[in-house]
């Protein structure tokens, strides 16, 4: 990975040691991050949900029924990285109830996310997107504008929540390498120049 222009390329090749591509949460059947996994054989995958269908075994993907907390909690503990965290199309309600966490996920993500990683979440919900443009800033993120994906053709592709047909969104949020890295200096300039042209190798 090398810096172009003061950005950086997109994460690509094998997953180091240690690190997953990407991890899931409120996976349902696991259906979408099991393809990609098996295109993806030189990368980790997990995909995660309390309520996890069965899935046919994959070497790379590992599949956990489990909260997201335990997760995040057992990553951190264990020093296990991802470059991408998921999440589609989180339940407003649950958000509301605060079953699903939105300020603990901010919160506890940068302790696994790698420098520059990202947290990709869609959404239909105006109430879930507004609230994430307004908390990631708040604990050190930066978050692009919410770009509209295709709408869903058929109720029966949201028959999970029950919703009608309405545009999605997709949110991406970054934990910035300044904030993984701080400093302003010299030195500290230098440590992030080398971070990137090593993260992959």
């Amino acid at each position: 990975m090398v810096l172009r222009k003061g950005k950086f390329k997109p994460f690509s090749g094998p997953t180091k040691k240690g690190t997953f591509q990407t991890v899931e949460f409120g996976a349902g059947d696991a259906e979408l991050i099991w393809r990609i996994a098996n295109k993806n054989k030189s990368r980790k995958y997990a995909a995660i949900d309390p309520r996890l269908a069965p899935i046919m075994p994959t070497i790379n993907l590992d599949a956990q029924r489990k909260s997201m907390e335990a997760v995040l909690e057992n990553l951190k503990s264990n020093g296990i990285k991802t470059r991408h965290i998921s999440i589609r199309m989180p339940n407003p309600k649950e958000v509301r109830d605060n079953q699903f966490r939105i300020e603990y996920l901010l919160s506890e993500a940068k302790n696994i996310l790698i420098p520059n990683g990202k947290i990709f979440i869609t959404s239909e919900s105006g109430e879930i997107i507004n609230k994430l443009l307004t908390l990631a800033p708040k604990y050190g993120y930066s978050v692009k504008q919410p770009k509209s994906l295709a709408a869903p053709k058929t109720r029966i592709e949201r028959r999970f929540m029950g919703l009608e047909r309405r545009p999605v969104y997709l949110v991406e949020i970054t934990h910035r390498l300044k904030t993984a890295m701080p400093g302003s200096g010299k030195k500290a300039k230098e440590q992030r120049k080398n971070w990137a042209e090593n993260a992959l190798k």
